[in-house]
């Protein structure tokens, strides 16, 4: 009998974990859009799940009639770091954006009063 928990579905249920709480206090922070919380939750559920049951991989391939392939362990750690570290670059992209729409709105009103002053 296999083990329920080997170091994939431990990793990616790790990672998934972390993912999926720090998108939950970004939501509430109301610093992320429902829409992308949403696509990161299944996103996320979705690794898990195929984490502690590959076997779904191999149902969906073999009903639209692909072939037989399995997903290997090294392929599957591969998906879930890659898809933790576009999440990473997303949050990280996201909240420089923020950032620099705040300074570019804080310096146009610093001119707008500066200007209001001179006359």
């Amino acid at each position: 009998m296999e083990t329920f928990f080997t170091v994939p579905k431990i990793i990616a249920l790790f990672f998934g974990l972390i993912v999926i709480s720090k998108t939950m206090i970004d939501f509430r922070k109301k610093e992320e859009h429902w829409q992308m919380f949403l696509f990161w939750l299944a996103i996320w559920l979705g690794i898990i799940i195929v984490a502690f049951y590959p076997m779904l991989i191999d149902q969906i391939i073999s009903h639209f009639g692909v072939g037989n392939y399995t997903i290997g362990q090294i392929a599957g750690i591969g998906f879930v770091f890659i898809m933790f570290i576009v999440y990473r670059v997303y949050i990280k992209a996201h909240r420089i954006e923020r950032q620099l729409n705040k300074l570019i709105r804080d310096l146009a009103l610093k001119d707008i009063k500066k200007r209001m002053g001179k006359k």
